[in-house]
């Protein structure tokens, strides 16, 4: 899963700082001038995203909704929620200690509170504050990682469902585009005798699981090493 839009902020795994700059080859921390490839940052940020996506936004929509068997596109959160899952799975993967996790946290914080950009930062910053909605955050990002322990089973396949759907999209998409490279996706699924729902119940019958590699102990070798780092 990428970063959206126009969203371009990114987090240093060593010193846990917070700049901006475009996808390279290469990026670099204006704080501590460390490097990492791009690819590889983004091998982790995507597992990241997808824990988050699936973890929290989608079981925040779905648990404890009416199941009517509707299912909607959930828009994916900004890469600052991401970065305090990055966070929260340093400790329950990486086995990075509660201080340290803290540490990153309170950079995060400081970022939010001298850089609000949108209304989505702003209750971040608050959120950030509230010992509560962190615990909850790090249960459902955990549970995440174990088969969203703790989730009833219609949540769980609204979840699932959902973000198969997101994988799935895009490669319907990106195949179609190869074959008719002017074709408009939007304008095909408007004048498809099919609802959204029809059409996202066709692809799910394709399959009904979603296998998403999981990140690892040694995917956080190294993280925060220069926390001090101002």
């Amino acid at each position: 899963m990428d970063h959206k839009e126009d969203d371009f902020r990114k987090i240093c795994f060593h010193c846990a700082s917070i700049y901006e700059m475009e996808d390279g080859e290469i990026l670099t921390c204006p704080f501590c001038g460390r490097s990492i490839p791009t690819s590889e940052y983004e091998r982790v940020m995507q597992g990241i995203r997808q824990a988050v996506f699936g973890g929290w936004t989608c079981r925040e929509e779905y648990e404890g909704a009416e199941d009517d068997g509707k299912r909607y596109y959930t828009e994916p959160c900004g890469e600052i929620l991401n970065f305090v899952a990055v966070a929260v799975a340093s400790g329950l993967i990486g086995n990075m200690s509660y201080d340290i996790v803290k540490k990153v946290f309170g950079k995060i914080v400081s970022y939010l509170k001298r850089s609000k950009k949108n209304c989505e930062d702003e209750t971040l910053a608050a959120f950030l504050e509230s010992p509560e909605k962190i615990k909850k955050f790090s249960e459902y990002i955990s549970a995440y990682y174990d088969e969203y322990e703790g989730a009833d089973a219609k949540t769980k396949n609204a979840i699932m469902e959902e973000v198969f759907v997101d994988h799935v999209s895009h490669i319907i998409d990106g195949l179609v585009k190869m074959r008719h490279k002017d074709i408009d996706i939007e304008k095909v699924m408007e004048d498809s005798p099919h609802t959204r729902e029809e059409i996202m119940k066709m692809v799910l019958e394709i399959r009904n699981k979603v296998n998403v590699k999981r990140l690892e102990e040694e995917d956080f070798k190294d993280f925060w090493d220069d926390i001090d780092i101002d």
